[in-house]
């Protein structure tokens, strides 16, 4: 982790919550000291985050979840023009092709 690092934040109790709420989940790390870092919600409020076992949130790295969302958009858009995948983006038989399998194990 280095000072600029944007970062989201998942609350793990009430007080998180609430934060969360009223300031979003997106932060960037201002400040970086052992075991621990402070980030700010984008001019309005800093706050120190434990970097192991925080009480109040857990974080992750932007850049990992934006990739996980683009993923997931890729299969849904996937999904919408009839491509047929399962949750993991695995390519699935289409329903002519599952016709054609039984007809071939019915016959053989």
């Amino acid at each position: 982790m280095k000072k600029g690092d944007v970062l989201i934040l998942t609350p793990k109790s009430e007080h998180g919550k609430e934060a969360i709420s009223c300031r979003g989940c997106v932060v960037k790390v201002k400040y970086l000291q052992p075991g621990k870092f402070c980030v700010e919600h984008y001019g309005q409020a800093w706050r120190w985050i434990n970097e192991f076992n925080d009480e109040d949130f857990d974080w992750e790295y932007k850049v990992t979840r934006d990739n996980l969302l683009d993923r997931t958009e890729a299969l849904a858009m996937k999904r919408a023009i009839g491509h047929p995948t399962d949750l993991l983006g695995n390519n699935m038989e289409t329903p002519k092709e599952r016709v054609e399998r039984w007809n071939f194990e019915i016959n053989n």
